[in-house]
């Protein structure tokens, strides 16, 4: 579809969030709580600020250690997992999720996938590093350093954004059990990456906002005294805002399948995209 527009498939996305609130709440939530519960378990038992300091304290020094990274890691998969897959469901097919443990076969497919897709996007960024590595080894002086690190790290970052908005299509497709090959996924992309692109930014953007002001809110909270309270009210709202903009990119990624895959699996044209 040539006149595709991905910024009225993303401001499609957010208003069917809205409209099914309820439902979208109750995955977010859910599962935002399960991922601040999980650090705050971990807070409690291993203790990396050490014995005796509080739980806001402990968060704290969580937070700027590698271990956050792995503590987080079961629940964001398996959230990302079960609101991406049902939410796609949910928008497709109108199979509207009755509870946030809501498990399918198509899951694993849409990790397996996923894989595929995060493997090409990041293998898309080794020319970045090796113009990086050139640059550095040409000037051979601190400012070429942080010349190469920039001009190096600019070009990853648009190898991946580039190779992961010609290849997404995939994710959506494999929920529907319609799977597409990279090959595929390039083909129906093609003349649409950047208004795919600005879909993603109008998705993500507000989320990145209010994430700070939610971190902002939290260090006023800390540095009033209230240590606990600041540190918790943060993790809770950037977990919620983290997860609510996974559900929002499914919807995103659904309306774009819609809109540019031929043989709409609802029996609709994506006019609303237009």
């Amino acid at each position: 579809m040539d006149d595709f527009k991905g910024g009225n498939a993303a401001i499609a996305a957010i208003r069917f969030a809205s409209t099914n609130l309820a439902v979208f709440a109750m995955l977010v939530v859910t599962w935002a709580v399960i991922a601040t519960l999980a650090d705050v378990a971990y807070s409690l038992l291993a203790q990396p600020a050490g014995a005796g300091a509080s739980i806001g304290v402990q968060l704290d020094a969580m937070a700027e250690s590698r271990a956050s990274r792995f503590v987080d890691l079961l629940p964001s998969v398996l959230s990302n997992l079960v609101i991406s897959v049902n939410w796609i469901q949910f928008v497709l097919l109108d199979r509207k999720p009755r509870h946030p443990f809501q498990f399918s076969g198509e899951m694993a497919g849409y990790f397996g996938t996923s894989i595929r897709v995060g493997f090409f996007s990041i293998l898309a960024a080794v020319p970045g590093v090796i113009v990086g590595f050139i640059i550095t080894a040409t000037l051979g002086s601190p400012t070429g350093t942080v010349i190469a690190i920039v001009i190096g790290a600019l070009m990853a970052s648009a190898g991946v954004l580039t190779v992961f908005i010609r290849t997404f299509l995939a994710l959506p497709a494999v929920v529907l059990d319609r799977p597409l090959s990279t090959g595929d996924t390039f083909e129906l992309t093609k003349g649409h990456a950047f208004t795919l692109g600005w879909g993603y930014v109008i998705i993500y953007l507000p989320v990145i906002v209010a994430i700070v002001v939610a971190a902002g809110l939290g260090t006023l909270i800390t540095d009033a005294g209230l240590v606990d309270a600041g540190e918790l009210l943060s993790l809770v709202l950037t977990n919620i805002l983290s997860i609510a903009a996974t559900g929002l990119t499914a919807g995103f990624m659904a309306n774009a399948y819609r809109a540019l895959v031929p043989g709409d699996p609802t029996g609709r044209i994506a006019n609303q995209f237009e």
